[in-house]
């Protein structure tokens, strides 16, 4: 700042700038009064109080903003048979989208998914019609794959709450299956080109049926992997079911068995008891007839006693 010298007094010089106003300038001294010169406005106790405010708001609303607008809250990995991915940030807007495959390349072409969880779905569902994806609410099997990724479990299952209560506010939508997952195989399933969503389900169906390697899997269509898995689910519950049956089956059989094998215990020891009271029945009345026969003994001995007296 420039202005014009006016005096000196104890040191400190008064310097007058363009706009009339007075400043206190130390330092310019040995200047002659009159002469035009440069100096600094000195900074006051306030000034700097509000300059380590503003500094601190600066730097405070910049993290605010960078961890609700710039950061990565989630991933949306969404799979029809093309593959794409969203990522959230933590007011819930989509921050980009990325595809996955040369199909979801083909289906982002022209197609602009922006805004909340909702407005992103319906476009993503608008556009699958359009493409002729053939997407129905009256189909049985799952029409759209979701995964939710994010750093931790809680995070995810907040995630996923928010993302299903979007699905049922929304009318007339097809079947949509939402999974969870982690950010280890997300990092997986990039390395190896296909989405999270896709890897899982090919992981899931290699588990159950070894007839195909992992990676011819991974080549298939979403649909197909859906179809396999269901089949070989459907097929091991039936054989779970027929195996709970047999064993059903023997199991009444066995008890059948017992219960024959208790009645003829207790009809055998019905017998036992019977022929128990009979036998002793028998004994009682030979018992009888015996004392029967002495007393008639005794009795005629005594009346030959008599008649011999």
């Amino acid at each position: 700042m420039r202005g014009l010298l006016i005096s000196h007094e104890n040191g400190i010089s008064y310097v007058m700038d363009n706009k009339g106003c007075f400043h206190r300038v130390k330092g310019i001294s040995h200047k002659p009064v009159g002469s035009e010169v440069e100096f600094n406005t000195p900074i006051t106790l306030n000034r700097k109080i509000a300059l380590i405010a503003a500094t601190f708001l600066i730097f405070t609303f910049s993290g605010l903003y960078a961890y609700l607008f710039r950061i990565d809250a989630y991933y949306l990995a969404v799979d029809i048979n093309p593959s794409f991915e969203l990522a959230f940030n933590n007011m819930d807007r989509v921050k980009s989208v990325r595809a996955v495959n040369e199909d979801g390349e083909k289906f982002l072409a022209g197609v602009r998914i922006k805004g909340s969880a909702q407005e992103a779905l319906k476009t993503i569902v608008a556009a699958a019609v359009s493409q002729g994806y053939g997407l129905s609410p009256a189909d049985q099997e799952a029409s759209i794959q979701l995964t939710v990724i994010a750093q931790n479990e809680k995070t995810t299952s907040l995630a996923a709450a928010k993302i299903n209560e979007v699905l049922h506010s929304m009318a007339e939508l097809p079947a949509v299956d939402v999974d969870i997952s982690d950010l280890k195989l997300r990092d997986e399933a990039q390395a190896k080109g296909v989405s999270p969503g896709k890897l899982k389900r090919a992981e899931e169906l290699y588990r159950v049926d070894q007839s195909k390697s992992l990676e011819e899997l991974l080549v298939m269509p979403m649909s197909e992997l859906n179809e396999q898995l269901h089949s070989q689910t459907d097929n091991k519950n039936n054989k779970v079911n027929t195996v709970e049956n047999k064993s059903f089956n023997n199991d009444k059989e066995q008890e059948s068995k017992d219960n024959t094998s208790k009645k003829l215990e207790k009809e055998s020891e019905k017998e036992a008891k019977q022929l128990s009271k009979e036998q002793k029945k028998q004994t009682e009345n030979n018992g009888n007839q015996g004392q029967s026969k002495k007393d008639d003994s005794r009795g005629k001995h005594d009346k030959n006693d008599n008649n011999k007296n």
